[in-house]
């Protein structure tokens, strides 16, 4: 009996080593990365690297993709998605201003939004035919013009 427990043991504990084995081949290098670009349907990329601000963010087209950056030295990570076709910025800016976020200018690039905390920027940026909501772990600096949210959405 006790041989027969061993086996069962020695099997159940090859295969859950076979299993994170197999599962931190696909996992680490995402996890890894320091930068990529992916949609949704990329499962693995989407829940590892995605944060919850772009989960949640309007989707104001069907085509978008996201773009992850780890930081590096002095370079802020960076969490963005860019919607192809879109011309309005008004869902994303109500959608910055539901989560605390407050509008603001930067000398340097113009408007952009800082956190409760100040600890976080985003920026939304119109091109010609695409959108973009970019979040930066920059905090906000001295040289920042904090804008009054109700008169400037």
């Amino acid at each position: 009996m006790l041989k027969e427990i061993r086996k069962i043991a020695t099997i159940i504990t090859g295969f859950l080593v076979l299993l994170v084995l197999i599962a931190g081949y696909f996992v680490l290098p995402v996890w890894w990365a320091e930068e990529a670009s992916y949609t949704e349907k990329d499962w693995l990329k989407y829940h590892l690297l995605t944060s919850d601000e772009i989960k949640c963010a309007p989707r104001i087209t069907k085509d978008f993709i996201i773009e992850y950056k780890t930081r590096d030295g002095p370079s802020p990570s960076v969490s963005a998605i860019t919607f192809k076709g879109a011309t309005d910025t008004g869902r994303l800016e109500h959608y910055l201003l539901a989560l605390g976020y407050r509008p603001a200018i930067n000398p340097v690039h113009g408007k952009m939004w800082f956190s409760p905390d100040r600890q976080m920027t985003a920026y939304i940026d119109l091109h010609t035919e695409d959108v973009a909501l970019t979040f930066l772990d920059v905090p906000v600096m001295s040289s920042d013009i904090i804008l009054d949210a109700k008169k400037n959405p």
